[in-house]
């Protein structure tokens, strides 16, 4: 019954170590602690992220916190669906894409 929840937090995972890290980011002298400031790096670094894809990441990052850290049972396991993940799945390839179009 965990499965999305996972799938969500494992996607999450991936994105920040395929792309963000992959992009730039293995030669930051100083480690970058959480999706924001991952996010504030690539922009920083010229890197286009449209505003609403970056409120959208955020809001997923907040969602898998909240699961992450809650208490066993706190959240509805209903509350995420295959659907849902499709969705953040959708959206974490097109700014995947779109990154990888800006790094040729």
């Amino acid at each position: 019954m965990f499965i999305w929840q996972f799938c969500l937090w494992r996607l999450q995972a991936i994105f920040e170590g395929m792309r963000i890290h992959n992009l730039f980011l293995e030669k930051q002298t100083k480690p970058l602690f959480g999706l924001k400031a991952k996010l504030d790096a690539l922009i920083n670094a010229g890197f286009a992220v449209s505003e609403n894809d970056i409120k959208d990441l955020l809001d997923w990052s907040i969602l898998r916190n909240l699961l992450s850290h809650a208490p066993h049972g706190h959240f509805s396991l209903s509350s995420i669906e295959e659907s849902d993940i499709i969705e953040y799945k959708d959206l974490l390839l097109r700014i995947y894409m779109d990154l990888n179009c800006q790094n040729l």
